[in-house]
Parts: structure tokens; C-alpha cells; sequence
């Protein structure tokens, strides 16, 4: 073909060279976000929790509710767990 360049040994190399650090840069820079992911995820579960026990322990156990409050919190679980806003809070025993 007119115009067309044939590419030389050299310049396949040089390519595949770019390629494949451009490859490990963009892996690298995905790890490094799923990881921060991961980190931020933690730490909002754990406020989540720690704002959930907080709240249930205002409500019930430093209060006379205690009594019944074990029947409220399975209802609560029932009804988040329906709702599909939580997966896995069991009312402990």
C-alpha cells in the first residue's frame, strides 16, 4: 500500500513496552480505588453500627422498656430485613 509504513522490530517492542506499563499503571490505579472503596465501606459499616447500638441502648436498655424492647428490636430486624435495607442484623440473645 502506498503510504503505509511497515512496522520495524524496534517499534513493535516500543509498543508492547508502552502497552504493558500503561496496563500496570491503569491496574495499579484500580487496586489502589477498591481498595480506598474498602476502607471507606469499613468505616461507614462501623459508624452504622456503633450508631445503631447507641440508639438501642438510649431506647431500651437505659430505660424501663427493657422489658419488651427485645420483642421490638425482632420486629425492627423483621421489618429491615423485608424492606431489604439490611442483610445480616440478628437480634441477639
Amino acid at each position: 500500500m502506498p503510504g503505509k509504513k511497515e512496522m520495524q522490530p524496534n517499534e513493535d517492542r516500543e509498543i508492547a513496552l508502552l502497552s504493558t506499563a500503561l496496563h500496570n499503571d491503569i491496574r495499579k490505579l484500580i487496586d489502589q480505588a477498591k481498595s480506598h472503596v474498602a476502607r471507606e465501606y469499613n468505616s461507614t459499616q462501623a459508624l452504622l453500627n456503633w450508631m445503631i447500638g447507641r440508639r438501642i441502648d438510649d431506647e431500651f436498655l437505659n430505660s424501663q422498656r427493657a422489658t419488651y424492647g427485645e420483642k421490638v428490636l425482632e420486629n425492627i430486624s423483621s421489618q429491615l430485613s423485608l424492606e431489604g435495607s439490611i442483610s445480616s442484623y440478628d437480634v441477639l440473645s
